[in-house]
Protein backbone atom coordinates (compact mmCIF):
# COMPACT_ATOMS: atom_id res chain seq x y z
CA UNK A 1 0.00 0.00 0.00
CA UNK A 2 1.27 3.45 -0.88
CA UNK A 3 2.47 5.32 2.24
CA UNK A 4 0.30 8.37 1.42
CA UNK A 5 -2.79 6.18 0.94
CA UNK A 6 -2.10 4.41 4.26
CA UNK A 7 -1.75 7.78 6.05
CA UNK A 8 -5.01 9.06 4.56
CA UNK A 9 -6.87 5.85 5.45
CA UNK A 10 -5.52 5.98 9.01
CA UNK A 11 -6.64 9.60 9.40
CA UNK A 12 -10.10 8.79 8.04
CA UNK A 13 -10.48 5.83 10.43
CA UNK A 14 -9.38 7.94 13.41
CA UNK A 15 -11.89 10.66 12.48
CA UNK A 16 -14.86 8.26 12.70
CA UNK A 17 -17.03 8.01 15.80
CA UNK A 18 -16.24 4.86 17.77
CA UNK A 19 -19.54 3.28 16.68
CA UNK A 20 -18.80 4.04 13.00
CA UNK A 21 -15.26 2.66 13.45
CA UNK A 22 -16.67 -0.58 14.90
CA UNK A 23 -19.13 -0.85 12.01
CA UNK A 24 -16.29 -0.35 9.52
CA UNK A 25 -14.39 -3.22 11.16
CA UNK A 26 -17.54 -5.38 11.14
CA UNK A 27 -17.94 -4.78 7.41
CA UNK A 28 -14.25 -5.60 6.86
CA UNK A 29 -14.66 -8.96 8.60
CA UNK A 30 -17.74 -9.74 6.49
CA UNK A 31 -15.84 -8.88 3.31
CA UNK A 32 -13.01 -11.19 4.43
CA UNK A 33 -15.48 -14.09 4.65
CA UNK A 34 -16.33 -14.16 8.35
CA UNK A 35 -19.94 -15.10 9.11
CA UNK A 36 -22.46 -14.08 11.77
CA UNK A 37 -20.38 -10.97 12.51
CA UNK A 38 -22.04 -9.18 15.41
CA UNK A 39 -21.23 -5.97 17.28
CA UNK A 40 -21.79 -6.63 20.97
CA UNK A 41 -23.14 -3.20 22.00
CA UNK A 42 -22.33 -0.66 24.70
CA UNK A 43 -23.66 0.69 27.94
CA UNK A 44 -25.54 3.96 27.59
CA UNK A 45 -23.21 6.97 27.57
CA UNK A 46 -20.06 4.86 27.59
CA UNK A 47 -17.79 3.04 25.18
CA UNK A 48 -17.43 0.23 27.70
CA UNK A 49 -19.28 -3.00 27.11
CA UNK A 50 -21.25 -5.03 29.62
CA UNK A 51 -19.30 -8.15 28.64
CA UNK A 52 -15.70 -7.51 29.57
CA UNK A 53 -14.66 -5.31 26.67
CA UNK A 54 -15.66 -7.72 23.90
CA UNK A 55 -16.74 -5.61 20.91
CA UNK A 56 -17.11 -8.03 17.99
CA UNK A 57 -17.99 -11.71 17.66
CA UNK A 58 -17.67 -13.57 14.37
CA UNK A 59 -17.20 -17.06 13.01
CA UNK A 60 -14.86 -18.51 10.41
CA UNK A 61 -14.49 -21.93 8.84
CA UNK A 62 -11.18 -23.73 9.47
CA UNK A 63 -11.24 -27.02 7.58
CA UNK A 64 -14.39 -28.77 8.77
CA UNK A 65 -14.55 -26.76 11.99
CA UNK A 66 -16.45 -23.54 12.66
CA UNK A 67 -14.39 -21.30 14.95
CA UNK A 68 -15.65 -18.38 17.02
CA UNK A 69 -13.48 -15.27 16.83
CA UNK A 70 -13.80 -12.44 19.35
CA UNK A 71 -12.21 -9.01 19.18
CA UNK A 72 -11.72 -6.02 21.40
CA UNK A 73 -11.77 -2.92 19.20
CA UNK A 74 -9.32 -0.08 19.90
CA UNK A 75 -9.22 3.30 18.17
CA UNK A 76 -6.09 5.12 19.30
CA UNK A 77 -3.82 7.52 17.42
CA UNK A 78 -0.86 6.22 19.44
CA UNK A 79 0.08 2.57 20.09
CA UNK A 80 -2.38 0.78 22.37
CA UNK A 81 -1.17 1.03 25.98
CA UNK A 82 0.31 -2.14 27.45
CA UNK A 83 -2.39 -2.34 30.15
CA UNK A 84 -4.83 -3.49 27.45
Amino acid sequence: MNQQVAFTLREELLSLSFQAYEECLRQLLVSLGYTDVKLMGHRAGSQKTTHGGLNVRAYTEVGITRVQVIAQVKQYAQPVPRRF
